[in-house]
């Protein structure tokens, strides 16, 4: 008898294959809840020019662009429609940051085509007074 839905299989996208684990990136963990096993190196302690050699985006907006991509299945328009709000990355799937300024140019969705009205706020001027 088949479930009537179907069995999660375990992501192992993250899991780098055995032959990789020779990299020089990599160092035996000392933590030891890590139980010995190898982890990466930070990246401030690397070369750019090597860096520059492991490929991928330099500036941080593009490598979450690129991470939210390969998320939605290199699909823009599911990147788009994502809707894992509660993913620190979500604010910045377009690849800007909506924190800053330049990236305001954008109506917030509450306004898009509505009329809003703003009020004056400027004093009156006084009439025939001098001072």
């Amino acid at each position: 008898m088949t479930k009537p839905y179907p069995i999660p299989i375990q992501n192992t996208s993250t899991r780098l294959p055995d032959r990789s684990l020779t990299s020089p990136y990599l160092r035996t963990s000392t933590i030891l809840e890590d139980g010995g096993e190898k982890i990466g190196i930070n990246p401030s302690g690397i070369s750019m020019r090597d860096l520059k050699g492991l490929g991928g985006p330099q500036k941080p907006l593009r490598a979450i662009r690129a991470h939210c991509l390969e998320c939605s299945g290199d699909k823009p328009a599911e990147a788009r429609k994502c809707i894992a709000t509660g993913c620190n990355l979500w604010s910045f799937r377009f690849g800007r940051n909506p924190f800053h300024a330049s990236a305001k140019k954008v109506k917030p969705a509450a306004l898009q085509g509505e009329r809003v009205s703003i009020p004056n706020t400027r004093p009156e001027k006084m009439g025939g007074q001098n001072d």
